[in-house]
């Protein structure tokens, strides 16, 4: 495993920033569990990181300011080692942008069957209002509680809008997800 001195920031792309978001990405040859931790001033986000993909999306959701961004890998039970750290600005007129991103658990880029199915909900329809009811009427009309996940779902849990709109089935966060990726697929901040 890499350690923080012979890792560089290539693991930070901010190419995305003006969009609200942030890239990570960490190749090193490891099983254990990655975490990505977003903090500005006191409000702190940690997102596990799926290290089999290239690169994540994440948010940065606290409005315009400074950020510090912190990759950590486990080293047992719940200690983590820092991998590396940089800090980001949010300009202020990237700070709303966040709200349209794909980013890790809400992936609209790559949930295709989503996607084409708010466009075709949304078809017509005039304002972000009409928009936003014709999806949530679909998503609480078809997708029903998946209690059995419920209650056996882990620590580490990502939703896909496409496998939920396959299963009809969810939790709370796939709903959460769902919505969000057929609502900013559809250009309505969310």
């Amino acid at each position: 495993p890499a350690s923080a001195s012979s890792i560089d920031s290539s693991w930070l792309d901010t190419s995305t920033l003006g969009q609200g978001t942030i890239g990570v990405s960490y190749s090193a040859n490891t099983s254990k569990r990655v975490k990505v931790m977003i903090a500005k001033a006191s409000t702190v986000y940690t997102y596990d990181l799926n290290t089999a993909k290239k690169s994540e999306s994440f948010p940065l959701q606290s409005g315009a300011g400074s950020y510090e961004v912190t990759l950590l890998e486990n080293t047992s039970g719940t200690s983590y080692k820092k991998i590396g750290s940089s800090s980001v600005e949010l300009s202020s007129d990237s700070q709303a942008s966040v709200f349209l991103g794909s980013v890790q658990n809400v992936n609209w880029k790559d949930a295709k069957k989503a996607t084409a199915l708010a466009a075709k909900l949304t078809a017509g329809k005039k304002t972000d209002k009409e928009k936003a009811q014709a999806i949530y009427d679909y998503v609480v009309l078809t997708v029903k509680y998946d209690t059995k996940l419920a209650a056996t779902v882990g620590n580490v849990y990502m939703p896909s809008a496409d496998a939920t709109l396959i299963s009809k089935t969810g939790i709370c966060y796939d709903y959460a997800s769902l919505m969000g990726v057929m609502l900013r697929s559809s250009g309505i901040p969310t």
